[in-house]
């Protein structure tokens, strides 16, 4: 018997269509055959909470940090905990089990998971007992497509390391999330703020990112760039075309980005007029001249990201209402391949089925019809190369013939992504251009002349690509352009020419802040965040394609940011709130930043080419997170040193603190030579260490937030008076009440011992004991 086991029941009918056996439905799973197909309902199991290693961990005590489980444990969650036992009683008796989880990294998971809690090896040996486990690779949902794929099962050992990718990943941000976010939620409570300070290992450099650019944008002071550009002059002038050239500024002047000016701090429009004054009707020299011919291809067909990209900037739609969409058309409808694609190439024998794709696209979309008719259908660009898929290939129309009718914004994707697929099957675009280095005395000029030879896929893709405006470079036929091409080369070669500069103009333009996010960028950055990274070895070290989470995670992390309103959304920018902005600023630099992340995710890649064992992985995280945590307690010590001083360490903090117990003003004294102590994490957690170690050791518990008063003399005739019940002797160190800084007493009850304030009854706080002293950590930590 073989048993098909897919993330989702739909998944289970399209199987079955495919099959096309007879059908015979029963409880959890469905049989076709001697097949039997059973799915997943979304996760079975996951990795187990902190409460169920040591039930004190569901309380939030720093006590207990760092969290790291010794060995880790899956749980099965309880809504599915029905299906889970339909799963491991049919995998009994299972001769093979097809793994038809989704192609991609949670995919594999996801079903490689459950395997290993119902005890079933995922990625068996070929001699072993167990059953064999396929792989069936569902890239489109057609049934002719799925009928391929049934004839064409992988062993499952093949995917293993890319399992292990996926542990790697769900195991650091474990680690992370809860080991960073408990820390920072407790400290912070310590200050006076309230509520649960979220940390995730993707969201938070994200969300620095964010507040980055609001800074930015706040701080900004525009520039003023003077730019030059000018007209050649020769004796045979007449007959050729005016040709544009670009003063080029000596160095180190700094260039304003994509724009040859020179910035007002190095050279003023007075400058530059004066020193083109100088040179007025002076001869120069061409003493370079090169030809070079340009290919555009079309661009690479869409994954998921360029997906979300291309549909925020032309329509407006948000990353996961595309991702949903997208996943629609795929599931539902069958129209497209699967959506959560991280690669943008296509398998070589898909090349073979155009023809069909492109009369399904003719019919599906008739408004595509004159651009279908266009095509080549006998071209083949640069997507089409089988090496460079790793999971899933890049998302595109199938053959599939919709008789129903879409929604508007589900046609608005379809639609995309069919053109960018269409556009396989156009020419590339060529163009030739001349550059030109001319020199008049010490100055040197550059122009750009370019012919279009061939508009190949540009005439038909308007709309994503932007009419040529650039006034630097002079654009010809080319009759003029080979007669350029011959005239320069000929001023080239001669020792003295008559080459002047004339009719110049001098422009200044004024640097504009840089745009918030939207969408499109952010997601733009999520997939491209080398460009973000700040240590340039790292950023060396990193691909382009390299980015923060997986195409199917990262549109989730955006509307994470939004559930827990650290970002907000204007029209169609997305900037961060206050929230936002006072989490950034309780952290140290190194967790708002992307670099370390990156490297994280970077590494996690060479998980899945086999490289590293996500057991190195995550022991190297576990390093990495104790020496954050350190990171964040100094980062929280400086902050309580600087408000104590009558600092404030956070611009927002004024509007977004909402106080519900005194903040500290000061840190506690050392209990060995009355100095100041600093905030460190130590084996068995945080503590308040001397500052002047190691000349004096002397240190705090944590929860010792205050530091010791001595009490006064009692003002009592000790002849005619006895000291109050349970005051604390003479001599003794009192510690002050946390809400009024009065003396906390020991006092009895009839339910026992407990510690109130000697300010009674105008101050009402009371507390419990624990070892013999007040339970401070338990009336500050302890509220909700």
């Amino acid at each position: 018997m073989r048993l098909f086991i897919t993330e989702k029941p739909s998944f289970a009918k399209t199987i079955c269509k495919a099959i096309g056996r007879p059908v015979s439905d029963h409880d959890g799973y469905v049989q076709c055959g001697e097949d039997i197909i059973t799915w997943c309902q979304g996760h079975l199991v996951e990795l187990a909470d902190p409460e169920h290693y040591d039930p004190r961990f569901a309380r939030w005590d720093i006590s207990t940090l760092p969290l790291f489980p010794a060995k880790w444990e899956w749980v099965p969650q309880k809504k599915n905990l029905h299906q889970l036992r339909v799963v491991a009683d049919l995998a009994q008796s299972a001769a093979v089990i097809v793994h038809a989880g989704a192609p991609d990294r949670e995919g594999q998971l996801l079903i490689d998971s459950v395997l290993r809690y119902i005890e079933v090896n995922p990625h068996p040996e070929a001699d072993a007992a167990e059953p064999a486990i396929k792989r069936l690779l569902l890239f489109s949902l057609t049934p002719e497509s799925v009928r391929r794929q049934l004839t064409q099962l992988i062993d499952n050992r093949v995917f293993k390391t890319l399992c292990f990718s996926a542990i790697a990943r769900l195991k650091s941000d474990w680690l992370y999330g809860i080991n960073l976010s408990r820390l920072l939620t407790l400290l912070s409570r310590a200050k006076g703020e309230t509520g649960v300070f979220s940390i995730g290992r993707v969201q938070t450099p994200i969300l620095g990112l964010i507040v980055k650019r609001d800074n930015a944008i706040r701080k900004f002071k525009p520039a003023v760039t003077v730019q030059l550009l000018g007209m050649l002059k020769w004796p045979e002038r007449d007959t050729l075309a005016d040709v544009i050239v670009c003063w080029q500024p000596p160095a180190p002047v700094t260039k304003k980005a994509n724009t040859p000016g020179l910035a007002d701090s190095s050279l003023s429009y007075k400058s530059v007029a004066d020193t083109l004054e100088s040179i007025y009707g002076k001869n120069g020299q061409i003493i370079e001249v090169k030809v070079r011919e340009e290919l555009q291809h079309p661009p690479l067909p869409f994954d998921l990201s360029s997906l979300q990209i291309a549909a925020a900037s032309t329509y407006g739609i948000s990353a996961s209402e595309t991702q949903r969409l997208a996943q629609e058309l795929y599931e539902k409808h069958h129209l497209i391949s699967f959506p959560r694609s991280e690669s943008r190439s296509l398998p070589e024998h898909m090349h073979s089925e155009a023809v069909e794709v492109i009369q399904a696209i003719a019919h599906n979309l008739p408004t595509l019809t004159a651009y279908c008719n266009q095509t080549d259908w006998g071209l083949r660009s640069p997507a089409w190369q089988t090496q460079k898929i790793t999971q899933a290939h890049g998302i595109v129309p199938t053959q599939h013939r919709y008789h129903g009718s879409l929604s508007e914004a589900c046609e608005k994707i379809y639609g995309l992504i069919c053109e960018r697929f269409l556009l396989q099957f156009f020419p590339p675009r060529q163009t030739r251009t001349i550059t030109c280095i001319i020199r008049i005395e010490q100055l040197l000029f550059a122009a750009d002349i370019r012919c279009l030879i061939d508009a190949g896929w540009r005439k038909n893709d308007k709309a994503s690509c932007p009419q040529e405006d650039d006034k630097q470079i002079t654009w010809v036929d080319k009759a003029q352009f080979d007669a350029l091409d011959i005239e320069l080369h000929r001023l080239a070669a001669k020792k003295d020419n008559h080459i002047t500069l004339w009719d110049w103009q001098i422009t200044t333009d004024t640097s504009r802040p840089p745009l918030p996010f939207d969408d499109a960028s952010l997601i733009k950055a999520m997939s491209g965040i080398r460009a973000y990274v700040e240590d340039p070895l790292l950023a060396r070290t990193l691909r382009d394609s390299d980015g923060f989470g997986t195409e199917s995670t990262r549109a989730h992390i955006i509307e994470m940011l939004y559930q827990r309103e650290y970002i907000t959304r204007n029209a169609q920018t997305i900037s961060a709130t206050a929230k936002g902005h006072q989490l950034i600023n309780l952290l140290p630099p190194s967790m708002s930043a992307p670099d370390l992340t990156a490297s994280w995710e970077a590494r996690i890649n060479t998980i899945r080419s086999g490289t590293e064992t996500s057991e190195h992985f995550v022991t190297t995280i576990k390093e990495d997170i104790g020496r954050l945590m350190t990171a964040v307690i100094s980062n929280f010590n400086e902050q309580l040193v600087a408000e104590s001083r009558g600092g404030d360490s956070s611009a927002l903090a004024k509007t977004t603190t909402v106080p519900q117990m005194p903040a500290i003003t000061h840190v506690p004294h050392c209990p060995e030579c009355d100095g100041k102590t600093t905030l460190c994490l130590g084996k068995f957690g945080v503590f308040w260490s001397c500052q002047k170690y190691p000349a004096c050791t002397g240190k705090r518990p944590f929860k010792d937030l205050f530091p010791p008063v001595k009490m006064e003399k009692p003002a009592h005739d000790k002849a005619k008076t006895k000291p109050p019940k349970d005051q604390i002797p003479k001599g003794e160190v009192a510690i002050p009440c946390p809400e009024c800084y009065a003396p906390l007493q020991r006092r009895t009850s009839q339910y026992g011992v407990f510690w109130g304030c000697s300010n009674f009854p105008k101050c009402q706080c009371k507390m419990g004991e624990k070892d013999g002293k007040p339970d401070l950590g338990a009336y500050l930590f302890g509220r909700k």
